[in-house]
């Protein structure tokens, strides 16, 4: 009697044997692999739940016994694609889309955190053998307190292989915390004298414009702690701020003022403080002369 290992094996053989790595994103975090011109994914996520696709018609999941479910479409174009800690496949049948859609991405960056518009050009390159008429990017789904600067959003015909580049401006709110956030991404277009749509979900970086690297240690002496501050300027242009260190309620703020910090270079700020309870957390600002330059970092009184 064949065990589920066995059954486990050959379907993997059937599904993935001759495939290569997909680089690019397609259904969230879930990897890809292109088999014999077509996209497989792979499905696992440690709690059950379902995620959003928009991958066109034909898509099946494949478990790990073989067996084959057709995915429902919904008239929006929209599947709800189960997933769980039971690893399974997901075929797409729209070659096409699909290698439409890894081509989709971000150029340039990372953004920094202030407010003043910044641009980055999203591109989608045309992987259908017929070309796509009124390629329309509908809307962007941006994280909370962030604004878009509209540009022109459409591209009435993008041939085979051809690229369509959407230039979008971005304001990030001036104290976004450094890292990877989320846009969903709304594309419609006509292939064939049929109109679809699609929605994407893309990362972009945002790093602070003043990059602060704060460390705090006991004095030499053992009596007291210093808090050092590196602060580099990632931006294009000389900035000045003030800089303080709020250590909780009944303590003294610590501050200094910072003038004229070109681009591309740092300072060290230094500031003693008594001796404090370990595990304490500092907080560290930074508020704009010049402008609305704010950044916030935090740090732990060592034990």
């Amino acid at each position: 009697m064949p065990t589920a290992t066995w059954y486990a094996l050959r379907t993997l053989n059937d599904l993935l044997t001759g495939a290569t790595p997909v680089e690019g994103l397609l259904l969230g975090e879930h990897p890809a692999f292109r088999c014999e011109g077509r996209i497989i994914l792979f499905l696992h996520a440690e709690q059950a739940g379902t995620v959003d696709a928009w991958l066109g018609p034909g898509l099946r999941r494949v478990d790990l016994f073989g067996r084959v479910r057709v995915v429902e479409v919904e008239p929006t174009g929209r599947a709800r694609i189960p997933v769980g800690p039971d690893p399974e496949f997901l075929i797409v049948g729209d070659s096409g889309l699909a290698e439409t859609l890894l081509s989709a991405a971000f150029e340039g960056g990372p953004l920094l955190s202030r407010a003043n518009p910044q641009r980055l050009s999203f591109r989608v390159v045309n992987r259908f053998p017929t070309p796509l008429g009124g390629l329309r990017l509908l809307s962007a789904e941006l994280p909370p307190r962030w604004r878009p600067v509209e540009s022109s959003l459409e591209h009435p015909e993008v041939a085979p292989a051809g690229t369509a580049e959407f230039p979008l401006d971005f304001s990030v709110p001036s104290d976004a915390t450094p890292g990877r956030y989320e846009l969903r991404l709304r594309l419609s277009f006509a292939l064939d004298g049929v109109r679809r749509e699609t929605v994407l979900r893309r990362t972009v970086e945002v790093r602070p414009e003043i990059e602060v690297l704060p460390r705090i240690e006991p004095t030499a002496e053992g009596k007291g702690l210093e808090v050092t501050l590196t602060l580099r300027n990632r931006g294009a242009r000389r900035s000045s701020f003030k800089v303080y260190v709020n250590r909780g309620a009944g303590r003294r703020t610590l501050d200094d003022v910072v003038s004229a910090l070109e681009p591309g270079s740092e300072r060290v700020i230094r500031f003693l403080a008594e001796k404090d309870e370990a595990g304490k957390v500092y907080l560290i600002g930074l508020r704009g002369i010049e402008d609305d330059l704010f950044v916030n970092a935090a740090v732990t009184v060592p034990e």
